[in-house]
């Protein structure tokens, strides 16, 4: 990511903070926190500095990972594969079928393949972007 945060011509556009098309919404939320935060931190320094174009930055970086957040969320909601999802829904899914068979309790091992199996169909279907 090349760009002067103190530039006042810089377009937003080619900071590129997610590539929608084909990138996993559960990441783009993830950056779009990140970014957020980021833009927080410079507002405040443009502020403590009173450098009015870090801080305008700084309040624009907000405003556009709001929209990233929210456009993730929404994709996510709708249903759109993340890999990040199939994973952490496999580990899980491991997990509760270990519990269980230590447990003895079949139910639960029962829950956590029907786990296991959505999270490998939702890896592949990532996969397939």
């Amino acid at each position: 990511m090349n760009f002067h945060a103190a530039d006042p011509d810089t377009s937003f556009d080619n900071i590129n903070m997610s590539n929608k098309h084909n990138s996993d919404p559960a990441i783009d939320k993830l950056k779009s926190l990140f970014w957020k935060k980021a833009g927080g931190l410079q507002r405040t320094l443009g502020s403590i500095a009173n450098f009015d174009t870090w801080e305008e930055f700084g309040k624009l970086l907000q405003r556009e990972a709001d929209i990233d957040y929210n456009d993730a969320v929404s994709r996510l909601q709708r249903g759109e594969a993340s890999r990040l999802h199939g994973e952490y829904d496999r580990l899980m899914g491991y997990l509760n079928y270990a519990i269980g068979h230590v447990a003895g309790d079949n139910e639960m091992q029962a829950k956590a393949n029907d786990r296991l199996q959505k999270a490998m169909k939702e890896i592949d279907k990532s996969s397939d972007k």
